[in-house]
């Protein structure tokens, strides 16, 4: 007997492609397409309502006026060593997010995404989407570093054309948590978990507009948390201590397999983030078990050095 079928949309099916625009919102006359796996994406076109709340001798409402939106969401999926245009994909979306060659600047790099489903007629294209706030963690508990984009964007219009999906996708990895390695003051120390944030400020003006017409970047805010073995009351000291100056020098780096994908000769694609100033918030509480060790968060702040750098510094290495 033959099945019938739903006549819906299949989510394996469903896939993003991203291009960088060199004008924000406006899509580049040739566009150099990046194919995007992805844990999830629910960035859409959001509207906003008014109701005028007038005394009309009526309980009820009479209207409900749709006037402007933005394109708001998340986009969350693993760090990649695999390579596309030169780059691998983890540094195409943390070059995006962190903007490390020139992080003060208001006008952050925009993107434009390509969300197509199975049925053409409900896929779309979103232009001017910039990062609110890019998250990347990694823990004992879940084995993959990932990555969590909170991003805003200016249009979004009905999409016709869809991208090929690469076949290559045998060689997608993720990195491991596993492959991390954590250097606090030029000791390399072991880690339950960490959680490294920035957070740009991105504050959207529709400027008697119905779409935004401009989205700068208004703030700067890098912190970094650690979950490590208390071994020790030398973080707890610190805090006592109250003093102003005491500072550390925090560097992570992520290594992840490019699988042929990348330079001859080498197997991994290696990301090194170095925070030479992080300055430790108030101490949070041990977790402590009874059966188990017990394990201090150290929660910091990075701070600008006086120079040119950043609150970070991002190295990009392939190795064997």
């Amino acid at each position: 007997m033959a099945g019938g079928t739903c006549g819906g949309m299949v989510g394996s099916l469903r896939h993003v492609h991203m291009y960088a625009e060199t004008t924000w919102g406006d899509k580049p006359s040739s566009p150099a397409y990046i194919h995007l796996p992805h844990a999830s994406y629910n960035a859409r076109f959001r509207s906003e309502t008014r109701k005028s709340a007038l005394f009309t001798g009526l309980m009820a409402k009479k209207h409900n006026q749709k006037f402007r939106g933005m394109v708001t969401g998340q986009l969350t999926l693993p760090l990649f060593g695999y390579v596309r245009q030169g780059q691998s994909l983890a540094r195409h979306i943390l070059d995006w997010g962190l903007n490390p060659t020139d992080p003060d600047n208001q006008d952050y790099p925009s993107k434009g995404f390509q969300v197509a489903e199975s049925v053409i007629s409900s896929s779309k294209e979103q232009n001017g989407v910039r990062v609110n706030q890019l998250t990347i963690t990694g823990s004992d508990s879940a084995p993959e570093i990932s990555m969590s984009l909170d991003i805003v964007g200016k249009t979004e219009v009905n999409l016709t054309t869809l991208q090929t999906v690469p076949d290559d996708m045998e060689k997608l990895l993720n990195f491991d948590f596993k492959d991390t390695t954590l250097v606090i003051d030029s000791v390399t120390t072991k880690m339950a978990s960490f959680s490294f944030v920035k957070a740009n400020g991105m504050r959207g003006y529709y400027l008697n507009s119905s779409s935004l017409t401009c989205l700068p970047k208004t703030s700067d805010l890098v912190t970094l948390s650690l979950v490590v073995v208390k071994d020790a009351n030398t973080y707890e000291a610190e805090d006592r201590g109250l003093s102003p100056t005491t500072e550390h020098s925090i560097t992570l780096t992520f290594k992840g397999l490019h699988n042929g994908t990348g330079t001859g000769g080498t197997n991994w694609t290696v990301i090194t983030m170095a925070m030479p100033r992080c300055s430790m918030e108030p101490m949070a509480d041990d977790t402590i078990e009874m059966e188990g060790l017990i394990f201090q968060t150290l929660n910091f702040i990075c701070l600008k050095p006086d120079d040119t750098q950043k609150q970070y510094n991002l190295t990009y290495t392939e190795a064997a």
